[in-house]
């Protein structure tokens, strides 16, 4: 009785994969019907917004996009999507990723969405990533979407990666990131973002990769940077900030890359930067900062002679794991030197008030000098009488 069961099965019992059966169902309200599935319209209406926007600012790629060739771009050929499965017939599907790269990250797999993000992607309430980016070419081109980023995105919270980079974004970056949880990357490099840093950025304790050079942010960095616990890359260099680095910035332990250059930071480096354990690259070329480096700085984790190459987002751009060429750092008041660990690699720097200062340091020390030795002079002459 069990072969022929066996049997049964085999003959009747399988099909040819996890195509559902074509019968016919009826979607729920608010959900459209597509190849035997049931998508979300308000997911879909997103897509046909990014459409039509990239139409009307010449965007799009026929050549991805198009995949049945009638020269009609529809919501289900738009860029790379993943929705929620469900092998049933008639499942109810939300979008959950979205990437204007339909393969490998390169320019020819973009497929070049154009204009404003559409205010209603607040829509994508299940979307855990999402790519917007454009990565750039041998020729530096960048993307064409333009425009504000829209406040609906804070409705957002369930995403986990979010990549803006490399377009013409412009305005203040919104204040939208208190209830993103669950975000682990951020991308808004190389963009044209201006004002200051949104108190909600600092909010995100899941969030390892913070991207936002290239832009002309204004202000300081704020203290509650503290609450950055997971934080391993962060680079905010090429703006416009100011202003003394927070001490709470030494207290995110897990750093292993730090870029701070092209900025108008200023003050001086906390002997407290010996708290990064982790850090394996420092960049703080081009700024204020002064004073002399804390001799703790070679405690760190760094290869200060190294280099290292970024061949995934800046085409083989080569970065020093140690920079602070062209700042006002100066020698060591008493030792007059460097810390031993960075004396070949401290580069250009503006000492026209380390002159002073060690001029002063070495008076001092001279001072100090001749009144002890009029002071044993003096207690001499005392004995004597």
């Amino acid at each position: 009785m069990k072969i022929l069961y066996i049997l049964f099965f085999l003959f009747f019992g399988c099909d040819d994969g996890p195509t559902a059966p074509n019968y016919e169902f009826t979607c729920d309200a608010n959900y459209t019907k597509f190849n035997n599935y049931c998508y979300f319209n308000e997911d879909i209406d997103v897509l046909n917004s990014f459409i039509s926007n990239s139409l009307a600012s010449g965007g799009l790629n026929y050549n991805l996009d198009d995949t049945n060739n009638d020269e009609i771009i529809s919501w289900h050929e738009l860029c790379s999507q993943t929705w929620s499965t469900g092998w049933s017939t008639g499942s109810n599907r939300r979008l959950k990723t979205f990437s204007v790269f339909t393969g490998s990250v390169l320019p020819e797999n973009n497929c070049i969405l154009a204009g404003n993000i559409p205010e209603n992607i607040g829509n994508w309430t299940e979307l855990t990533y999402l790519d917007l980016g454009y990565h750039p070419d041998p020729d530096n081109t960048s993307g064409l979407l333009t425009g504000e980023i829209p406040s609906s995105m804070e409705n957002l919270t369930k995403i986990e990666n979010l990549y803006l980079y490399n377009n013409n974004f412009s305005g203040d970056i919104p204040d939208i990131f208190s209830g993103f949880n669950n975000l682990e990357i951020l991308w808004l490099c190389n963009n044209y973002f201006t004002g200051t840093i949104p108190e909600s950025l600092w909010s995100m304790e899941n969030l390892e990769i913070l991207w936002i050079e290239d832009n002309q942010l204004e202000g300081q960095l704020s203290s509650n940077i503290s609450n950055l616990i997971s934080l391993q890359k962060f680079d905010i260099g090429k703006n416009l900030l100011t202003g003394a680095l927070p001490e709470e910035l030494y207290n995110l332990t897990g750093l292993k890359s730090l870029y701070l250059y092209d900025n108008q930071f200023s003050g001086v480096i906390s002997e407290s930067i010996s708290n990064l354990i982790n850090l394996e690259v420092l960049n703080l070329q081009n700024n204020l900062f002064e004073d002399h480096l804390p001799d703790d700085i070679c405690m760190l984790n760094i290869d200060f002679g190294a280099s290292n190459i970024d061949d995934v987002y800046y085409l083989g751009y080569t970065w020093n794991s140690f920079n602070v060429d062209y700042n006002k750092f100066c020698p060591n008041p008493e030792t007059f030197e460097y810390p031993s660990c960075i004396s070949d690699y401290i580069g250009e720097q503006n000492t026209d008030d380390c002159d002073a200062e060690l001029f002063n340091s070495l008076n001092n020390n001279l001072f100090q000098r001749y009144n002890i030795k009029k002071n044993k002079s003096i207690i001499s002459n005392r004995s004597i009488k």
